[in-house]
């Protein structure tokens, strides 16, 4: 019997695992690099030095729970007694007007060869050391999970169902409330505190991880978007993450505002690869974190059909306002057809996500928890402004119902604005269209806090802003900041320190308004907001906005 001949060993291929091991080592590099270039630019240390000083006056009095997380630690302490909360209060001012002052200083055309993704991981290395800042929701989120880990319903009951640490760092106003979040974020809140180990303290900070992924995400996505649609990937990243309101908010408030713009983000990336039915999932996921993202599925369907975002489509024919008129209906009604398909798909997932995480639909009723206390929401102060005129006229009928009524107005407004939206501009459009629908919403809902600006924010260096545009984010975002800022020297019985510092930080962007808002870029000349506000048919347009029409980039 003959021997078997084994055929010879094949030589085993250890190309792809070396080309993998490379290009990791590349990037680590790479990375490497980036931070220290962005660490040698002195506004990048001034702005890190002025989060620090943020981070050390927020240990103050003012949005720490009841029960002190950190009151053991050594000089926290003094921060609580009157001298040093005026103390932590004076340095929070200076620390945000530092940061305000270092935002400018890296502007694109200031530092063009900057990492913009590198100054946000330095800038965000002082928040992972203190407990969330000028907000208290992250305990909110942690006492939920932990509700959520005893097998009760955070829809059903309130976090102070539960005795314990978790409900005691939950703000008073919170703690008998169903929660108002998607039953996705109250999963993830879950999993947090299961990761960290049912501690109290720990699992509030860990709410960052989630956070820090999906602004990691955004970093990512947010460039290759704005190469895509025509506009400057460091402006975008500079006025939406960069963005010091967006910044403290997000990574130093721990909000969950930050998975559903990644999200979101996400599924404009893949849409833009046409893949539709996975960037509709995506936009379900989102809503099953916070529902207003649920708007972005216009958007995704528009950028995901290779017919109204083909080359050809992208300006219509001026000197034939009769064919241009034909085109926008055609246009208008295909963006009808695939919204609505995207619309049933993105409620069928969203449905199934609901029923898979065996919450239900509290969420329906959590709603309404946000309006339950006064903010700046527009809607509220018109309401409270009526109530207190029809008491004094002796309308007490009337003075009770202000505040519902207008409140009712003005959601109804914002449906409107939103539908007005998505027959005249989404076509063309789509992500200029998604910005303003969501910044509607947080404007026109009955509460409003300065991470919901965040959602519009993300996005607003996508739709090639206006230099009047531009200036009104700075300001915008200058003042939110600094409300915030002075709402918590407020808390710490330090006004009359956070009003000087307020003046100085108006002074300080007044200054820079004055002399470098004309670096920002933008499109010159044009009134922040005017190619919106005019419908876009090629009539109404030579007779109200005379002179060449600029073409402009549907997938903004």
């Amino acid at each position: 019997m003959s021997p078997v001949r084994l055929p010879p060993a094949q030589p085993v291929s250890r190309t792809a695992p070396a080309r993998a091991e490379h290009a990791t080592v590349a990037a680590l590099r790479t990375t490497r690099t980036a931070l220290l270039d962005a660490w040698r630019v002195a506004a990048v240390r001034r702005g890190m030095l002025g989060v620090a000083l943020l981070t050390l006056g927020s240990l103050t009095p003012g949005y720490l729970p009841e029960a002190n997380p950190v009151q053991g630690v050594p000089g926290v302490g003094f921060l609580q007694t009157p001298v040093g909360t005026a103390l932590g209060s004076a340095l929070l001012m200076l620390g945000v007007g530092l940061l305000l002052d270092a935002w400018f200083a890296t502007r694109p055309s200031r530092e063009p060869g900057l990492s913009h993704p590198a100054v946000v991981a330095i800038w965000s290395v002082p928040f992972l050391l203190v407990p969330p800042v000028f907000s208290a929701d992250a305990y909110a989120y942690a006492a939920e999970g932990w509700l959520i880990h005893n097998g009760l319903n955070p829809y059903e009951v309130g976090v102070g169902a539960l005795p314990g640490l978790f409900a005691e760092q939950t703000v008073m106003v919170w703690r008998w409330t169903p929660a108002p979040y998607g039953p996705l974020d109250l999963q993830l809140n879950h999993l947090v505190v299961d990761l960290f180990a049912h501690h109290p303290y720990w699992s509030v900070v860990g709410m960052r991880v989630p956070v820090l992924l999906a602004v990691a995400v955004m970093l990512y996505l947010l460039p290759k978007i704005a190469r895509r649609v025509g506009v400057d990937p460091q402006l975008a990243l500079w006025l939406g993450l960069v963005n010091p309101l967006v910044l403290v908010h997000l990574v130093g408030g721990a909000h969950n505002d930050a998975l559903m713009m990644a999200l979101v983000v996400a599924a404009l990336w893949l849409a833009l690869q046409g893949r539709l039915v996975v960037a509709v999932a995506l936009v379900a996921a989102a809503a099953a974190i916070k529902l207003p993202a649920i708007f972005a599925v216009l958007a995704v369907a528009v950028l995901a059909d290779p017919v109204l975002t083909r080359s050809s489509s992208l300006s219509l024919a001026r000197l034939r306002p009769g064919t241009a008129m034909v085109d926008v209906r055609e246009r208008t009604l295909r963006v009808v057809r695939r919204g609505l398909g995207a619309s049933l798909l993105v409620i069928a997932i969203f449905l199934l996500i609901n029923l898979a995480t065996g919450l239900g639909f509290g969420w329906i009723a959590g709603m309404n928890v946000p309006g339950m206390v006064a903010t700046m929401s527009p809607s509220t102060l018109l309401g409270e402004a009526f109530s207190q005129l029809f008491y004094a006229l002796g309308l007490y009928d009337l003075s009770w119902t202000s505040v519902r009524v207008v409140r009712t107005a003005f959601m109804v407004a914002c449906v409107g604005l939103i539908g007005w939206l998505a027959l005249t501009v989404a076509h063309r459009r789509p992500v200029t269209s998604l910005a303003w629908s969501l910044l509607a919403v947080a404007l026109c809902g009955p509460a409003l806090h300065g991470w919901y600006l965040s959602w519009a924010g993300v996005l607003l260096g996508l739709t090639s802003p206006s230099r009047r545009m531009l200036r009104a984010a700075v300001w915008a975002s200058a003042g939110l900041l600094g409300y915030i800022a002075m709402n918590l020297a407020w808390k710490n019985e330090a006004t009359v320190i956070g009003v000087v510092a307020l003046g100085l930080i108006a002074w300080r962007v007044w200054l820079f308004d004055k002399t470098s808002s004309h670096e920002l870029g933008g499109v010159p000349g044009e009134p922040a907001g005017w190619r919106l506000l005019v419908p876009r048919y090629a009539v109404l347009r030579a007779l109200l906005v005379p002179g060449p029409a600029r073409p402009t980039s549907l997938s903004r």
